[in-house]
């Protein structure tokens, strides 16, 4: 029976009424004494758990029903601390516990908990007539003893009395607040009279009601004739400036002899010029003509003679000359133009690149010239085009048409565009000439085939064959080279499909039909010396035909004496030709080694300058991961032919690297820091993009995001090709030389300075605080405070389409995410991958060349700038995980549609997930658990590409093991992000690197609708380990760290992006398995 003390023994024992007693009573009513309590075999321990707070007078209250623990043993002190928690009232949390007393095994313990959270009632009055506006109740931390402006959510069109104030204080314990506010604006009534010697006659019809701000107290009629009634003037005794403060709202006036009109010119929208001209008053129309500003003329539309009014909005345009620029092939040939316009004083122009027809570039880098009607601009084409027409023996075997080089270049390497199992013959140069059509003469490369004769009577291996045959032999005849006295079995086909190896089964008593096939493939690790010495070769003609690139003088006359034995190759014997061998790779190794040291000096020469700019606060962190890019691809040259060819077309980069590094920082120091023409409103355009849906065109909607992310492009006023963005701004900025400055809110919001962690240069954004939750409109607009700390009204423009105010709203955004009650914690659908708002499917993102320099970049970039931070929360309990998880999370997502989602197996979807979930170094470590339904082999399974899953699908002994129907297949992922990385220099938890490569295969992932066929592949710098389970036996395990060259893995670069008002997730793949440009 549980025991409860009753409400007088509990404040008994509290010591609130009355002394101790040693009686307590049950809820059922019995009475226990000492004496009985010490007769009863089955007397309990009674802890009764009272909570209790202080309050703003240091009183002790009970904020909650008494709680009751009964055990026939002591509570120990853990035990009770851990019953104290675990019951804490909702919106409180636990301080600390005393026990109170001990009556008879009646234990009364007191709890202090400290309140979380209150309500806070916020009533707004107009302080003009005591009228409520608005109330609404916040909820705060109850310590709160401040309360900022915009929490109290004022409503549009009011503003505190006491403007000077930013900040409330709050009474300990304080419910209530009231907030006097007052209006933005208010009415004045000017009533006119014509004044006279002996009384003062009344305007009819003239009175004039003026919205002012609320704090103005005079009004300048003298400065501000637009006030006063038509062809009238002020008379002599009205005073010019009157106050608003008093009851004075009679204007004394007299009749004018002219009447004056004020003329405002604008330019697109903008304000340039305001004129006062005065007329007779007999005069209705006004001619324009007299009073246009110099430069401009009339807008189309805009009349030159109009009616008067006292106040005129005339529009113009700029008096431009029209330039037609044409672009020209070498032999006059015109391929494109376009025309634009510019100032009549304007004696240069420059060319808009833009407008360079496709795939056409510059013969000569100049892009300024003299104006003229007519300019002419040299291009030639950026491509040439071929034909390869691949020949074995004579024989035509496969063409490809429509292959593309450089247009500049004049040499073809052959060796990037062989077809898959063919190298190049003997006698068939690396590097030709270019023609439109090239005759390519090649060979089939030898592949390995192990026979294994396996005699099904006594069960053993009888004899083994090693078999080379050319790549295109898809079939082998095992009947043939039957060992001795052997047939083959049953069911064993004469000729089978081609694998690295294959076991025939025999017999010697039974010789049988050939009706199925009994093949197991197996890898076959044995080295090919054509192979080998076909590597050489190839390298050796690069560098003959690349002799210049390379440090020769002390090389030769080993490398002329090379070249003599290779000229004279065919007359060679078996042990020359092992001499050449030698001799050659001990060559290329010195070469090698050049080539390494060569390439570390370039290296460090463009870090050094890198280093030396970043120190005077130039953003560098783009060129760096260009660099840092460059030397991964060099490292993953796992050949001597690969790393020849690597260098010879990469070695001019560092060139081009140091160049784009230098012209930046030029770019740089170009930008002007002074204040610029207050009149025109600064030197430069600010212009705003902001990746948010816009369903109506008017208002950006930024939903429930906390911070809204915003890109800035600044552009010179007087040259439209000068464009800085915040990677330019970043050495003033970090120098206080220039302040950027926001204003971000309701209309009535002022500017404010934005901080520098506020600004990610990486993305060239800026991330400001967003807190409505009313759907109410905000403005956004920018300025900019140069070194004197003059602050100049920049014009800020949507870059989409050049509007210049620019709205957000919170909007209403459907969220999609699943309840947490439908799904398991910690499985794949746990770390959700799509945020609120987002669409449920990846959009994929095919790049067509490859993975070439821009596109390396633009991916890398896409994990620098996100790498560390939120993608989403778990479902499950609220937690962050970073980009860097997702990125792993995709992997797995797509691993098991890949090998999962068919009749293969049958997933134990409870058992399929993280057994250690992400922590914040980015290391797991993930299972996936499955029945299999049919035989299979495991190195079938599905990886996509990566040096790792190739050693542990291909090169071992995964490759052939094969599942039994109802095996129980487990497979464990796990990666160690802890300490330092295998890479020297880098942390194991260093952001993935994406490299030169897109081997491996993604057509199982045709049914998601993917078009890729290759993945993007990507450097990690953990510690990756795979284990592998059959019916819970481990059969394999491998470890990243264990062997060399085994850091490359399958990357899925994804990048959140809005389209049709609803936020997709999209995925990159590659349409090419090597980068083409």
């Amino acid at each position: 029976m549980k025991t409860k003390l009753s409400t007088k023994s509990l404040y008994v024992l509290a010591g609130v009424v009355g002394a101790s007693v040693l009686v307590a009573t049950t809820a059922a009513g019995i009475v226990y004494n000492v004496k009985d309590r010490q007769n009863d075999k089955n007397t309990k321990n009674i802890y009764e758990f009272v909570y209790y707070k202080y309050d703003s007078n240091k009183n002790k209250k009970i904020v909650a029903e008494p709680y009751s623990y009964e055990t026939k043993s002591l509570a120990s002190e853990t035990k009770l601390s851990e019953l104290a928690k675990s019951h804490v009232p909702n919106n409180f949390e636990f301080e600390s516990y005393q026990i109170d007393s001990n009556q008879d095994g009646i234990y009364l313990i007191s709890v202090l908990v400290r309140q979380l959270q209150k309500n806070l009632n916020i009533v707004i009055v107009n302080n003009d007539d005591n009228s409520l506006l608005k109330s609404h109740v916040l909820v705060i931390p109850f310590e709160q003893d401040q309360l900022q402006i915009d929490q109290l959510q004022i409503p549009s069109g009011y503003h505190l009395k006491n403007k000077a104030i930013n900040q409330i204080h709050l009474e300990p314990n304080q419910e209530e607040l009231q907030v006097d506010v007052v209006p933005d604006t208010k009415e004045i009534r000017l009533r006119y009279f014509v004044h006279h010697d002996q009384n003062n006659e009344l305007l009819p019809g003239k009175e004039l009601v003026l919205s002012v701000p609320y704090e103005t107290e005079t009004l300048d009629l003298y400065s501000n004739p637009q006030y006063l009634p038509n062809n009238y003037l002020l008379a002599n005794d009205q005073a010019q400036v009157i106050n608003l403060q008093k009851v004075n709202d009679v204007v004394l006036v007299e009749k004018a002899v002219r009447k004056s009109a004020t003329l405002s010119f604008y330019l697109d929208n903008s304000k340039i010029e305001e004129k006062i001209v005065s007329i007779p008053n007999e005069q209705e129309t006004i001619d324009l003509t007299a009073f246009i500003p110099e430069g401009y003329k009339l807008a189309q539309g805009q009349e030159n003679i109009v009616d008067y009014s006292s106040e005129l909005r005339i529009n113009l345009s700029k008096i431009t000359k029209l330039v037609t620029f044409e672009f020209m092939l070498e032999n006059n040939t015109k391929v494109g133009s376009y025309q634009a316009n510019f100032l009549p004083e304007t004696t240069t122009v420059n060319l808009d690149l833009r407008q360079i027809p496709h795939d056409f570039v510059l013969v000569e880098n100049i892009q300024e010239f003299a104006i003229n009607d007519v300019i002419r601009v040299t291009v030639r084409p950026k491509y040439k085009y071929f034909t390869l027409v691949f020949e074995v023996n004579k024989q035509k075997v496969e063409e490809k048409m429509n292959l593309k080089i450089d247009f500049l270049a004049n040499k073809i390497d052959l060796t990037q565009y062989l077809p898959i199992g063919m190298k190049l013959a003997n006698n068939q140069e690396t590097m030709v000439e270019y023609q439109p059509g090239v005759v390519v003469q090649v060979v089939y490369i030898k592949k390995d085939s192990q026979v294994i004769y396996y005699d099904i009577d006594s069960q053993k291996v009888v004899s083994t064959i090693s078999k080379k045959v050319e790549y295109n032999v898809n079939q082998i005849d095992v009947q043939s080279e039957l060992p001795n006295g052997y047939f083959l079995a049953p069911g064993q086909k004469e000729v089978v499909d081609f694998a690295n190896q294959i076991r025939v089964n025999i017999t010697k008593n039974n010789p049988g039909s050939s009706e199925n096939v009994n093949e197991e493939p197996i890898t076959n690790h044995e080295s090919n010396s054509e192979v080998v010495e076909s590597e050489n070769l190839h390298a050796f003609s690069l560098i003959k035909d690349n002799y210049s690139l390379f440090d020769m003088r002390n090389l030769n006359d080993r490398f002329h004496n090379l070249e003599n034995k290779i000229t004279d190759i065919d007359h060679l014997n078996n042990t020359e030709l092992s001499s050449l061998n030698q001799e050659l790779n001990s060559f290329l190794i010195t070469l090698e080694e050049q080539i390494k040291s060569n390439w570390t000096n370039k290296q460090e020469e463009i870090k050094q300058l890198i280093n030396n700019f970043a120190s005077q606060n130039y953003y560098m962190d783009d060129f760096s991961a260009l660099l840092e890019t460059l030397n991964s691809s060099f490292e993953t040259q796992n050949s001597k032919t690969n790393l020849v060819r690597f260098y010879v077309l990469n070695n001019l980069k560092f060139q081009d690297l140091k160049q784009q590094i230098i012209e930046f920082k030029n770019q740089v120091d170009s930008f002007d820091l002074s204040s610029g023409d207050v009149r025109q409103g600064g030197r430069y355009n600010i212009f705003v993009n902001l990746n948010y849906p816009r369903p109506t065109g008017a208002e950006y909607i930024i939903g429930t995001n906390s911070k809204v992310q915003v890109q800035l492009t600044f552009q010179d006023k007087n040259n439209s090709q000068a464009i800085f963005n915040l990677k330019h701004l970043k050495k003033y900025l970090s120098e206080n030389k220039l302040k950027l400055q926001a204003k971000f809110g309701v209309r009535t919001s002022k500017f404010y300075e934005i901080a520098l962690d506020q600004i990610d240069f990486a993305s060239n954004s800026i991330f400001l605080n967003y807190s409505s939750t009313t759907n109410e409109e905000w403005i956004l607009k920018f300025n900019l405070q140069n070194i004197n700390h003059s602050t100049i009204s920049y014009n800020t423009y949507d870059k989409k389409d050049q509007s210049f105010n620019i709205f957000v709203r919170s909007g209403n955004n459907p969220d999609q995410t699943p309840n947490r009650s439908e799904v398991t914690p910690n499985s794949l659908a746990d770390y959700w991958l799509f945020p609120s708002t987002y669409k449920i499917q990846f959009r994929e993102k095919l790049e067509t060349e490859g993975a070439n320099e821009a596109t390396l970049r633009k991916l890398n970039s896409y994990i620098q700038e996100n790498g560390k931070t939120s993608w989403n929360t778990k479902i499950s309990n609220g937690q962050a995980f970073s980009y860097q998880d997702a990125l792993w999370i995709a992997f797995l997502n797509f691993f098991k549609q890949a090998n999962f989602a068919n009749n293969d197996f049958t997933l134990e979807e409870n058992q399929t997930l993280f057994t250690k979930p992400f922590d914040t170094n980015g290391s797991f470590s993930f299972q996936f658990s499955a029945i299999a339904n049919q035989a299979k082999a495991i190195g079938s399974l599905n990886y996509f590409g990566g040096s790792f899953f190739e050693v542990a699908f291909l090169s071992s002994h995964l490759a052939s093991y094969k599942l039994q129907s109802q095996d129980r297949l487990k497979i464990i992922f796990s990666l160690n992000n802890q300490g330092d990385s295998w890479k020297q220099g880098y942390k194991a938890n260093a952001l993935p690197v994406l490299i030169n490569n897109s081997n491996g295969n993604l057509t199982p992932l045709r049914f998601l609708g993917f078009n890729g066929k290759y993945p993007f592949l990507a450097n990690i710098y953990g510690n990756f380990t795979l284990q592998v389970f059959v019916n819970d036996s481990k059969i394999y395990e491998l470890s990243s760290n264990q062997a060399n060259n085994t850091h490359v893995f399958p990357i899925f670069v994804l990048n959140k992006n809005q389209t049709d008002g609803q936020g997709v997730i999209d995925v990159y793949t590659s349409g090419t398995r090597s980068a083409i440009g």
